[in-house]
């Protein structure tokens, strides 16, 4: 069983791989591919967690975090990650680095929606699902914060980003373990539901392409809303790899996850190492 849930994870990250090779193209099935590719992804994710839980450690599927109760989450995380984008951008239009030269209104900019709901189901529980909740049963919350962001950033040092320079290519990674890697692994502290941080997710990926036209970690949306470009230092725009490798994402995200990770410390889910403070169990329903 384990084997095929494998096959079927390595399988959907061919596929997605392989559509990102073919992502310049302008075909309007790209997004029809890229939803299926993602859906796959999504599906196998969940897959590969479901026997991790039911098989290997025994316990319930509730306390992997995806029930029903708490589903409300995803709205919330949605609205909360649109907010963080809009920051980011406001703050850069402000400081003269976001011009708007044209506005597309199309019903091709609502197609990435449910693309990018199976982005963050497929990625929130491959890269903090299951292995965020073991870290965290072993070795505490700081341990499952610190290595599933910095795993999650560095993931994307794969994502092309033509013209960027070496610093632009390093730091976008390295960034996005702050300004995503700590917003959304404690979104999932504060809540101990997947909903929340797979609603950011969503957000920030859709607001950034296709609604406000900013390159998504070196990679262009076909459609925007938007028709943008940026100018000014590398540093604060990120250049070609995109906001996420500039220091005004970095500071929002960052910021929005100290937030969320206070309230999670104030409420009582920051689990210290089990070996000094007794046992950690995993998170319950």
């Amino acid at each position: 069983m384990l084997v095929a849930v494998v096959f079927a994870v390595v399988s959907s990250l061919i596929l997605r791989e392989a559509l990102k090779l073919t992502h310049h193209h302008k075909g309007q099935n790209i997004y029809l591919l890229g939803f299926l590719g993602e859906g796959l992804g999504a599906a196998s994710a969940i897959l590969a967690f479901w026997v991790m839980v039911r098989f290997v450690d025994r316990r319930p599927w509730e306390t992997a975090g995806f029930g029903v109760r708490g589903l409300g989450g995803l709205l919330i995380g949605f609205v909360l990650g649109a907010a963080m984008l809009t920051v980011g951008v406001g703050v850069m239009r402000l400081l003269g680095l976001y011009h708007v030269s044209g506005v597309t209104p199309s019903v091709l900019v609502l197609a990435p929606l449910l693309l990018f709901l199976c982005v963050g189901v497929f990625e929130e529980t491959f890269f903090r699902g299951y292995i965020f909740q073991t870290l965290e049963d072993r070795w505490g919350s700081g341990v499952a914060l610190g290595v599933t962001s910095l795993v999650f950033g560095l993931i994307h040092l794969r994502n092309p980003a033509h013209g960027a320079s070496g610093f632009a290519r390093l730091a976008g990674p390295l960034f996005i373990c702050l300004e995503a890697g700590l917003p959304l692994g404690a979104a999932y502290l504060l809540t101990r539901r997947w909903w929340l941080p797979i609603g950011i997710h969503w957000a920030w990926d859709y607001f950034e392409g296709p609604v406000y036209g900013c390159p998504d970690s070196g990679m262009h949306d076909p459609h925007t809303l938007l028709q943008a470009h940026f100018s000014g230092p590398a540093w604060l725009t990120g250049g070609p790899f995109g906001p996420e490798s500039g220091i005004v994402f970095l500071a929002v995200g960052t910021v929005t996850g100290l937030i969320l990770l206070r309230a999670a410390i104030k409420k009582g889910e920051w689990r210290p190492l089990p070996g000094r403070h007794g046992a950690v169990a995993i998170a319950s329903a």
